[in-house]
């Protein structure tokens, strides 16, 4: 009898694993792929504009005497 404590909570926390993975496949990935590639966008247009301005700034220290 005291064995149906460990069983039931063992069975119950497998249950709610199932339940959460499955829950997580029902997402729209293409939504999700599309918010990603903005955020990273976003990260690389940073990039090219700060590369930019230290291009300009190693122009303009190189025409110094």
């Amino acid at each position: 009898m005291w064995w149906l404590i460990p069983l039931v909570a063992c069975s119950g926390a497998l249950l709610y694993v199932w339940w959460s993975i499955a829950a997580k496949r029902r997402q729209n990935t293409y939504k999700s792929i599309a918010e990603y590639e903005t955020f990273r966008s976003a990260f690389a247009k940073d990039g090219r504009e700060a590369k930019r301005e230290q291009d300009k700034r190693d122009q303009k220290n190189e025409q110094k005497p």
